[in-house]
């Protein structure tokens, strides 16, 4: 019964708020329509705020910024049951401003409201500017360590990453006496081998030695090319692969054996498969069929390894997926399990905003790609698609890769047949972690020179300082031919390509963004032909310091 008198009271002081603005602003006929409209004993009784005055705004420090503003009733009422917007406290101290009382009405009301919003902007943007300013500089990956040229022949390398197993998948004698310095007797239990895996257009998935660059197990369960290939948390052995064929497998690449199928997901490519991070409880997997299927880890050691969990249903394409999680306080982002929210962010073509989806309550929350500070009509539109996502190491800040090529400024075009490309395009946008809060944008990392074909891949480094993204040569740019013998007076990376200076700048990039000084801070002379993919392991305790690079040029690179 209190909640229902309280409410009614919340009613009349917004129609005696309401009516008092139209009579002050003398919209007669709207304020007879509303008289007509709102039951007549709502208007009859004494108006609480008839002799209100509001408190005087004044500009404070940030410690006094928290003291609300404070009106009292001209009637006697349980004054807790007035609050204004935002928990702004109750209507219970009269003050006026110059010794004259000031009428409270609703116009005041939002500019106060208004004005808390702007303070409470303002304070959010202070913490996040110093955040990013504590991160810092350092080092990034940006010399060659290792090139594998062709691994899959004359065709294309779609994805290629790092893996750590143990045992060797084939032990030889030249592993076990290269790596084993801590076992007398060469037990192969104690040998940690280092593989790469790559996938290419020839719909083969391969598993090479880094070292001896040989193929240690060859894949072709599927009949389309692998786009997407994930480690699983909970057992080296097995990945999980998705491919344009439609389908997902977990595949055991030791045995070289399919653990679980799943031909059915999905209607059309699979084009993003991965495990939640840690122990692997969720599997989620995004198609072109508009859709993301989230699978479950079953509890039946009989049964199948996954079982279906959630599927949800988009108005697009799903481009992009990412686990995250969220921790009650984000200094602490190694709590103990069972004190974080598990996300899983999803970019969709031609939506304008980033979805989180809350993995545990199956709901979804969604940020305008456009920032905060958009207004409502322009966040219906976003001529951009998010490409890539993933969370920053510190799980404070979401990168995402647009396939934006349109210019930085002036009006949005309205059909993709109105794109203009320029030098300017390929935005690269850092946002603050379940917000729409921008925190960077970069722009001119476009890669791809048509708009509507791109692959704008980025992946971190160091700790959350950096971010690697792919971009393509400087147009226009040429520099004068250098005899073989000067490479040694390139920077490293140029130098072990061996390549000249006038191909160097031929080349596709890899570009450095600073997210402390929010600039482009390197450009560093990488593949013949657009780079596919990048990965990279910045929280792995002995990857961290690698990065992978595959390319059209059919060539997979490791920096470090």
């Amino acid at each position: 019964m209190a909640s229902s008198s309280a409410t009614l009271r919340d009613v009349i002081v917004a129609a005696h708020l309401v009516r008092q603005f139209l009579t002050s602003q003398g919209f007669t006929k709207t304020l007879a329509t509303f008289e007509d409209e709102v039951p007549s004993q709502w208007l009859t009784l004494p108006s609480p705020i008839a002799n209100t005055t509001h408190a005087r705004v004044e500009t404070q420090s940030a410690d006094s910024e928290d003291q609300p503003l404070q009106v009292t009733p001209a009637v006697s009422i349980d004054q807790t049951l007035y609050r204004t917007p935002y928990g702004r406290g109750h209507f219970d101290i009269v003050t006026e401003k110059d010794g004259v009382a000031e009428q409270f009405d609703l116009l005041s009301l939002l500019q106060e409201v208004q004005r808390y919003k702007n303070v409470q902007h303002q304070a959010q943007d202070q913490v996040i500017d110093q955040s990013v300013l504590d991160i810092g500089t350092g080092y990034y990956p940006c010399n060659v360590r290792d090139i594998f040229d062709r691994p899959h022949g004359n065709n294309n390398v779609l994805f290629a990453r790092l893996h750590e197993v143990s045992p060797p998948l084939l032990p030889t004698a030249l592993t076990l006496d290269r790596d084993t310095v801590t076992s007398s007797q060469n037990d192969p239990s104690s040998v940690t081998q280092r593989v790469l895996i790559t996938t290419g257009t020839d719909k083969k998935v391969l598993v090479w030695d880094v070292e001896s660059h040989q193929i240690l197990q060859t894949l072709t369960h599927h009949s389309g090319p692998v786009v997407t290939v994930d480690v699983c948390p909970f057992n080296q052995d097995l990945i999980v692969t998705g491919s344009l064929d439609g389908s997902a497998a977990i595949v055991n690449i030791r045995s070289g054996l399919v653990v679980q199928w799943f031909k059915a997901l999905a209607r059309r490519f699979i084009v993003r498969a991965l495990f939640s991070p840690d122990d692997g409880q969720y599997l989620a997997c995004a198609s072109y069929d508009h859709t993301v299927h989230i699978l479950v880890r079953s509890a039946d050691t009989t049964g199948p390894l996954y079982r279906p969990y959630q599927t949800f249903q988009f108005t697009g394409a799903v481009e992009a997926l990412c686990f995250a999680r969220s921790y009650p306080d984000p200094e602490t982002t190694h709590s103990a399990p069972g004190q974080f929210t598990l996300y899983l962010l999803c970019g969709i073509r031609h939506d304008p905003f980033l979805h989180y989806i809350d993995v545990g309550q199956r709901d979804i929350c969604r940020y305008s790609l456009l920032g905060h500070r958009s207004f409502s009509d322009d966040a219906l539109h976003c001529p951009w698609t998010p490409m890539d996502i993933s969370v920053s190491p510190c799980g404070r800040f979401v990168c995402v890769s647009t396939d934006d090529r349109t210019t930085a400024s002036g009006p949005a075009p309205s059909t993709p047949k109105a794109l203009t490309l320029t030098p300017d395009g390929g935005r690269v946008i850092v946002f603050w972690f379940l917000s729409d809060r921008v925190v960077r944008q970069f722009y001119n990392a476009h890669c791809g020179s048509d708009a509507l074909v791109s692959y704008p891949r980025h992946c971190w480094a160091t700790q959350s300082k950096y971010i690697i993204v792919n971009g393509e040569p400087e147009p226009h740019s040429t520099l004068e031919a250098v005899d073989d013998d000067s490479s040694a007076l390139l920077p490293a990376s140029v130098a072990k390509l061996s390549v000249t200076a006038n191909e160097a700048a031929e080349r596709y990039v890899l570009q450095v963004l600073e997210l402390a000084t929010g600039k482009i801070v390197d450009r560093i002379p990488a593949h013949q032909n657009l780079i596919r993919s990048l990965w990279s392991a910045p929280s792995h305790s002995s990857l961290s310091s690698y990065l992978v690079s595959a390319s059209f040029d059919k060539s997979v690179i490791i920096w470090g």
